[in-house]
């Protein structure tokens, strides 16, 4: 297992990120919590692209969108 490559994709990222918000306590999280806060955040993003679609702004790699 060692020459494996262990690269972070985006939603690795996200992912980890949700449960460090959730664990504050240190004491572990729920599967249930993550995925509410994930759909809920993936949910955010999404309106967030439809709102730039409609503004005719056309979204970029790269570009932060609006909150």
């Amino acid at each position: 297992m060692t020459n494996q490559n262990s690269t972070l994709t985006a939603v690795n990222i996200r992912y980890l990120l949700v449960i460090r918000e959730l664990d504050t306590e240190d004491k572990g999280v729920r599967g249930s919590d993550i995925v509410a806060l994930l759909a809920e955040t993936s949910s955010a993003q999404c309106m967030s692209v439809r709102r730039n679609e409609t503004s005719g702004t056309p979204m970029k790699a790269g570009d932060k969108s609006e909150t």
